[in-house]
C-alpha cells in the first residue's frame, strides 16, 4: 500500500501506516494479537497523527484492510466523531470463527503456518461490529473483491446495509488481496474517491 499512500499524498491526503504489531516487520508474535489487541494500537495510531503539527484533526479518517479493517471498525467506536472517514477493505468481521473447529481442548491452533491462540477466535466473537458500525455518524466506504474466496463479499453487502452514510463498492474480478489484472488500480481509485473528503480546506 505504499503507492497508494503516495497517491493520497498527491492528493492532498497525508497518510500514516503501519504494520500491526505480530504482522509485518512490527515485534510481537500473530499468535498473541487479535482485532480487539489491533484496535486498540489503531486507536493509539490516530490520537498520535492528532498531535503531527500540519495535520487537521477534523479531517481524519481510518482505513483498514482485512483484520484491519475490523480493527478499524472497534477504534472507530471509540474515537467516533474523530473519524471523518471509514474506509473497510474487505472487512474481516467474520473471519476468526470459522477457525473455532480447529482448537479442541487446546489453547493454541495452527492457521497454515501461523499459530493463533483461542483469544484470536474469542475477541472477534464477542465483537459488536454491527452495534459500532450503526454507531458510527460519519461516512463508511466498503470495498470488496467480487471474488474474494478468504472473506466473502457477502460480508461487506451484509454490513453496508446498515443504516446512515454507507457506500458498497465491489470490485469485478477481484481477490482478497485485489492484486489481479486491472483491480489494484479499481482500488485505488475507489479510496482516493472515498478519501477526497478527509482534504483540509
Amino acid at each position: 500500500f505504499a503507492r497508494l499512500a503516495r497517491l493520497l499524498c498527491q492528493q492532498g491526503i497525508g497518510t500514516l501506516r503501519l504494520s500491526f504489531p505480530g504482522s509485518g516487520e512490527s515485534e510481537g508474535e500473530f499468535s498473541d494479537v487479535s482485532c480487539k489487541v489491533w484496535g486498540e494500537v489503531g486507536v493509539k495510531l490516530f490520537n498520535y497523527a492528532r498531535t503531527i503539527p500540519g495535520v487537521d484533526p477534523a479531517a481524519m479518517g481510518l482505513l483498514g484492510m482485512s483484520l484491519g479493517g475490523a480493527a478499524a471498525v472497534l477504534a472507530s467506536k471509540e474515537l467516533s466523531l474523530q473519524v471523518k472517514t471509514l474506509i473497510l477493505l474487505a472487512p474481516a468481521f467474520e473471519y476468526a470463527v470459522k477457525y473455532q473447529d480447529l482448537f479442541g481442548d487446546e489453547d493454541t491452533a495452527y492457521r497454515g503456518n501461523l499459530m493463533i491462540r483461542r483469544h484470536f477466535v474469542q475477541d472477534e466473537a464477542s465483537a459488536d461490529f454491527k452495534a459500532a458500525l450503526e454507531a458510527f455518524p460519519n461516512q463508511v466506504r466498503f470495498i470488496h473483491g467480487a471474488e474474494d474466496t478468504s472473506v466473502s463479499p457477502e460480508v461487506s453487502i451484509k454490513y453496508a446495509e446498515y443504516p446512515k452514510n454507507r457506500q458498497l463498492i465491489l470490485i469485478p474480478g477481484a481477490n482478497h488481496a485485489f492484486d489481479v489484472h486491472l483491480a489494484l488500480a479499481m482500488l485505488e481509485t475507489a479510496v482516493l474517491q472515498a478519501a477526497a473528503g478527509l482534504k483540509s480546506v
